[in-house]
């Protein structure tokens, strides 16, 4: 009985601490709180990456970090590169809002358009940081789904060659590694033959990827 007395004294004791230190952290609340806007095409924090025009000019792609994530914009109002560029360039917080979020890459892909609403935003509680895109294959566990990364890793196998798309695209399977870990990297098109195998190379502009129905990371 007096083990069991004060087995309770001890839950009891143990109880209100837990208590106490879920509704001093309200971290998940602002996290959800995050979520909610983005899914509603608001998002608030610091740009990078601006990249060059590209498709012929009809878009470009740059990074936003928020608070608790980074995530890939789309913008297809080349007119609004220069606002965006300026921001990062001086390093300014931004709102960006009439955005649609895009899921089906497997990862969360902001969309811009010509109407999308650029504004500066002090209010933000938080301070811009460097994004690391040179990495081992063991961080990007650990990055967020559509980052562009730069990778050094040796090709130790080759896929065939495939026909994707109903036959439209050209695909080939690739498995590279570093002294860290091993993943699959995919090529398409004009890059199906600049990997061989047993050389290492330094890969740039690698994006993250996850698939949906096996959530294997990969790189594309």
């Amino acid at each position: 009985m007096a083990a069991d007395k004060k087995e309770k004294m001890g839950e009891e004791n143990f109880l209100p601490n837990i208590s106490v230190d879920v509704f001093q952290d309200n971290e998940m609340d602002e996290m959800m709180q995050e979520e909610d806007q983005i899914s509603k095409g608001i998002a608030k924090g610091y740009l990078h990456n601006i990249s060059p025009l590209k498709k012929d000019g009809a878009f470009f792609d740059f990074q936003i970090q928020t608070k608790y994530k980074t995530l890939r914009g789309v913008c297809f109002s080349p007119k609004k590169r220069k606002l965006l560029e300026d921001f990062t360039n001086t390093s300014s917080p931004v709102k960006l809002s009439k955005c649609t979020l895009e899921t089906k890459c497997n990862s969360q892909d902001l969309l811009l358009h010509e109407d999308i609403v650029i504004e500066e935003y002090p209010e933000v509680d938080f301070p811009k940081k460097d994004i690391d895109t040179n990495l081992t294959i063991s961080d990007i566990k650990s990055v967020c789904i559509g980052q562009l990364i730069t990778l050094k890793a040796k090709v130790v196998s080759i896929g065939e060659v495939r026909k994707v798309k109903n036959g439209k695209l050209s695909l080939r399977e690739v498995y590279i590694a570093d002294p860290t870990d091993s993943i699959k990297l995919d090529l398409w098109e004009e890059n199906i033959d600049k990997a061989q195998e047993g050389k290492t190379y330094l890969f740039r502009n690698l994006r993250v990827k996850k698939n949906s129905y096996s959530s294997e990371i990969y790189l594309n």
